[in-house]
């Protein structure tokens, strides 16, 4: 019969597992796994877009990072998503690899809350929560509403997978050989952290065998000084595929904090694993029962790794930049701040992806804008050829772009995500057309027949006012405020009107001037400084485009 126990014949006190109870115990991790999963998405996507506006106050002095990692964790309930967030904020330039580094070795503590809440028996609360998130899910027409429906789902189905799994861990306690076996993983340390860690590692996730030895120690069948070492291999064990996976990245800072996190629990194991009987019994006696010694044994090993390790991090990132220094490129096309790996985190990505859009307007300014003068002044055709180099620069980050745009919309959680990424396309667009504009004035002023000094006075005149205004209409895109601060976006976008309007004035002067006003004929030259002009007021009204109204 499915979940019983049977006596084989001929062979007393020994038991064999039946294949309902099996069943159990895959189902309970199965259900586990997947509440884990929709509490960390849904607390994700709730707290992501707060999360990197208080960054940047709260990393900056180490005590406030490490408050900061560790509160980082309890919101997204993932340490892998907030490694994710850290990476990110390292890249995109809010905080210094240092800061990183306390904030992501701070960020294990906050593992502990949930580790805590799985050790005690709350089941009926579990499936109250099931029912309060399956109502907010089905019956509310509110995404807000639905995150939290989801959240509240997943945090009913990790207690109720933690419910199979210990009961299909009781009948263990009959079999001599299974108690023998957990018994020597605590007389010998290493081969308990080598368990702990291989474990962990397979099942890709410290959580995960944490919530196993929760329900193992919950039935008495861990000795503590076997939980101690189990403890510290899962330490290590879930720091196995972030680091696997850091390798196949080009972002160098992935790869340091994923060694740092690694480096961080060999050397805790290495330390402690000496001392894990006198550990054991500091984690017996601060320990509310049995079945929070794992929790218990996980907060005295993070917070030995924190104490010990945090004032070292600043020496730690020098050395880390050493050992693994930015690496050369050689043609310098590469997305700046865009990164795949932070699609699971709409906000952070969209952030991304103004930082590049941001960056691309800077690079068109710096190797097309200002060599506009020089094509004007110079015979030498170097300067337009360092446009037109210049612009294939820009079509290939467009067309990278405009790839990873579809793919934020359909991570995009909320409507003003949706917003937002279109109007990061509109953006793009917008910084292409202006480049594919001075790409075409550097053509036409590579192949008109006439040297610089046929231009007259006033010529030059009409062509340094129109350019100038421009400039600074381009720097004011440059320098305009956050997205998130819309006073001082209004206020910024009304003098780029303003300038836009006056250089409107300035041009139509200017040209009727040249026109009309000019002594001598209608040469040439004129008709070609006044299609200069006309690009770049073209150019003009392109960059007016980057100041939309707020919705």
């Amino acid at each position: 019969m499915m979940g019983t126990w049977k006596r084989e014949p001929g062979r007393e006190g020994i038991r064999i597992l039946t294949v309902g109870m099996v069943l159990r115990l895959l189902g309970g991790l199965g259900l586990f796994f997947y509440g884990m999963n929709r509490l960390a998405d849904a607390l994700q996507k709730l707290a992501a877009g707060r999360l990197g506006a208080l960054l940047q106050s709260f990393t900056r002095t180490t005590m406030r990072a490490a408050l900061f990692g560790a509160a980082l964790t309890v919101a997204l309930q993932s340490s892998s998503a907030s490694t994710v967030m850290i990476v990110e904020f390292v890249n995109a330039g809010f905080i210094t690899l240092t800061q990183g580094l306390n904030v992501a070795l701070s960020s294990t503590l906050g593992s502990y809350v949930l580790l805590r809440l799985i050790s005690f028996p709350i089941l009926p609360a579990a499936l109250a929560a099931v029912f309060a998130g399956a109502l907010a899910w089905h019956f509310i027409g509110s995404p807000r509403a639905k995150r939290w429906g989801q959240a509240f789902l997943g945090f009913g189905c990790i207690f109720i997978g933690m419910d199979y799994m210990s009961g299909s861990f009781a009948p263990l306690k009959e079999i001599p050989a299974v108690l023998t076996a957990l018994e020597r993983l605590g007389a010998v340390p290493p081969l308990g952290i080598l368990a702990g860690c291989v474990l962990a590692a397979l099942l890709q996730s410290s959580a995960a065998f944490l919530a196993i030895l929760v329900s193992l120690t919950a039935q008495g069948l861990v000795p503590t000084e076997s939980v101690v070492a189990l403890v510290l291999g899962a330490h290590i064990g879930g720091t196995v595929t972030p680091l696997l996976s850091s390798l196949g990245t080009d972002r160098i800072d992935a790869r340091r904090l994923a060694i740092a996190n690694s480096f961080y629990r060999v050397a805790a194991a290495l330390l402690l694993g000496p001392f894990t009987v006198p550990l054991a019994k500091l984690t017996a006696l601060i320990s509310f029962g049995r079945t929070g010694e794992a929790s218990t044994a996980y907060l005295l090993s993070t917070l030995f790794m924190v104490l010990l390790f945090l004032p070292l991090n600043n020496r730690l990132a020098a050395l880390l930049r050493r050992v693994l220094p930015e690496p050369a490129r050689t043609d310098g096309r590469r997305l700046r701040y865009i990164s795949r790996s932070a699609l699971p985190l709409p906000a952070i990505a969209l952030d991304q992806v103004f930082r590049e859009i941001r960056w691309l307007g800077r690079h068109i300014f710096e190797n097309m804008f200002e060599l506009v003068p020089r094509t004007m002044a110079a015979a030498n055709e170097k300067w337009s050829a360092a446009i037109d180099g210049a612009w294939e620069d820009i079509e290939w980050h467009y067309m990278e772009i405009m790839r990873f745009l579809p793919e934020l919309f359909n991570a995009a959680e909320s409507p003003w995500e949706m917003v937002e990424i279109n109007q990061a396309r509109q953006h793009l667009s917008d910084w292409r057309e202006i480049a594919r504009n001075l790409m075409l004035l550097a053509r036409q002023t590579r192949s008109h027949t006439w040297a610089a000094g046929d231009l007259s006075a006033r010529e030059w005149q009409y062509f340094e006012d129109i350019y100038t205004a421009v400039a600074s209409l381009y720097l004011k895109t440059q320098q305009a405020p956050p997205r998130t601060e819309p006073a001082a976006w209004q206020a910024a976008a009304e003098a780029a009107e303003t300038e836009y309007r006056r250089l409107l004035v300035l041009a139509e002067e200017g040209r009727q001037n040249l026109i009309f006003g000019a002594e001598g004929e209608y040469t040439p030259a004129t008709d070609f400084i006044l299609t200069v002009g006309n690009y770049l007021c073209i150019a003009a009204e392109r960059l007016r485009g980057l100041f939309p109204p707020r919705y």
